[in-house]
């Protein structure tokens, strides 16, 4: 479930910024308690320059150090957050988390399971998608209002980004865009997540799952969770 994930970064990021925007939405979609974590890249790129060689290094560590403080904020296990074969985050037993970043700023969100079912976790840059074909690739056609443009089809991917890594921990399935069919309420910064491909397994008891998705510091934040 992926195009070209990060477009160019802004140049300067407040993890302050995003911590609170993401940790609003949290709480509009978290019935249980839940930690958040967000840092600045910077510090993880040797020569400080996010688009060298070393970028998918420092994200990582970036995108782990989040993760780990999350976790131990929430009275989880010391220690690495450690990775299955297909790069995903493992969580100890009893919660549930996510990892996102860009190039720049890297957060994450675990939450106590139960009462969450699951989280998912996406942010990029809220800079219009770069590929020619990405609208009809990212959207169903019965998703496209009239009007959408390359921005509007940024927000629906990482809206996708983060149900499917809702999805891959609690289905162990990969989704493509098609599977799941988003409605979005633009007034109230909700959406829900159907998903429409009948062969695919539901979201641990439902086929409807809800997020809130909100811009803010130069970026798009979603949050997808399952109660």
């Amino acid at each position: 479930m992926r195009v070209s994930k990060t477009d160019p970064a802004p140049m300067s990021l407040d993890p302050v910024e995003v911590e609170a925007a993401l940790r609003a939405l949290a709480q509009r979609c978290l019935s249980g308690g839940f930690a958040i974590g967000v840092r600045s890249l910077d510090p993880f790129y040797p020569t400080g320059e996010p688009m060298g060689r070393g970028r998918r290094a420092a994200t990582f560590r970036g995108g782990r150090a989040c993760a780990q403080a999350a976790l131990e904020a929430l009275g989880g296990p010391p220690g690495p957050v450690e990775r299955d074969l297909c790069g995903a985050p493992l969580w100890p037993a009893g919660f549930a988390g996510s990892i996102s970043h860009t190039d720049r700023v890297a957060a994450a969100i675990v939450a106590r399971s139960p009462p969450t079912g699951g989280v998912g976790l996406d942010l990029d840059t809220a800079e219009p998608v770069r590929e020619a074909r990405a609208i009809e690739i990212i959207c169903r056609p019965d998703e496209l209002p009239p009007g959408a443009d390359a921005l509007w089809a940024k927000r629906h991917f990482v809206i996708k980004e983060a149900v499917y890594k809702l999805y891959w921990p609690v289905a162990r399935t990969l989704l493509g865009f098609d599977d799941v069919r988003v409605t979005l309420d633009d007034t109230r910064e909700t959406f829900t997540a159907a998903l429409v491909n009948p062969e695919k397994p539901d979201f641990a008891g439902t086929r409807v799952m809800h997020g809130r998705v909100t811009q803010c510091a130069g970026l798009f934040v979603a949050v997808a969770a399952l109660p």
